[in-house]
């Protein structure tokens, strides 16, 4: 039960704060999802970033999950990177694999600890906590 409490706190405070900087495209809508299409189909074949962010906001809305996963994992073909490789962690999350999300959200932390900031690290090493707590 504690643990239950832990982890609801945690991601009520999480989706609490993603709330204080959102933009317009970060609002479900099915305008925006036509957008992320759009912005999908104008991207060049190589930019993995415009796919991870994307397959990150479907993720968010709870959108298309397989095509949030084609994305994420075209992104990751062209450039495994730390951001790319937790976004795949947060698709796992969302479709009931926290084992995997856990492997995932190491695997980004790995990845990104010389490369990203401190903001960064301590997000990844917070998904890190909750997913390793509950498979010791």
């Amino acid at each position: 039960m504690k643990q239950f409490i832990i982890t609801l706190s945690f991601l009520l405070s999480l989706s609490l704060a993603s709330f204080a900087n959102t933009n317009d495209l970060e609002l479900p809508t099915e305008e925006n999802s036509a957008k992320l299409v759009k912005m999908i189909k104008g991207a060049d074949k190589s930019d993995y970033e415009t796919y991870t962010n994307a397959a990150e906001l479907a993720i968010n809305w709870n959108a298309d999950l397989e095509m949030a996963k084609g994305w994420i994992d075209h992104a990751l073909s062209i450039n495994e990177n730390s951001k790319s490789v937790e976004v795949l962690g947060d698709y796992y999350v969302r479709v009931g694999q926290p084992e995997k999300a856990r492997d995932a959200y190491f695997k980004a932390l790995e990845l990104g600890l010389h490369s990203v900031d401190q903001k960064d690290i301590d997000r990844l090493q917070r998904k890190v906590l909750v997913y390793a707590r509950q498979y010791k």
